[in-house]
């Protein structure tokens, strides 16, 4: 099982860096063949807009629907999850 942990980069929502983020551990992920894989962290944007970031080349998103961030300037948002291969998505509660 591989395990990577995730940094997006802030202010920046699914455009930009982050994009090319997800798309460089798409890259790495696919490299990995049929291993097992598992991403999770604060991505800096919300599951909602995990496609508009490439995600849908990546994986899945998990998400547990909660805030996970409470900025002192707006409300509190979702922007921390996992990710996962979509052939087990079925084997992830959350």
């Amino acid at each position: 099982l591989t395990i990577i942990s995730v940094y997006g980069y802030p202010g920046e929502g699914p455009a930009g860096r982050n994009r090319a983020l997800v798309a460089e551990i798409a890259a790495f992920t696919a490299a990995l063949g049929n291993a097992h894989w598992v991403v999770g962290g604060d991505w800096n944007f919300p599951p909602e807009e995990w496609d508009r970031a490439g995600g849908w080349h990546l994986g899945v998103p998990i998400a547990a629907g909660k805030p996970t961030c409470y900025p002192s300037n707006g409300p509190p948002r979702e922007i921390d999850f996992w990710a996962v291969p979509p052939h087990t998505r079925h084997r992830v509660v959350g």
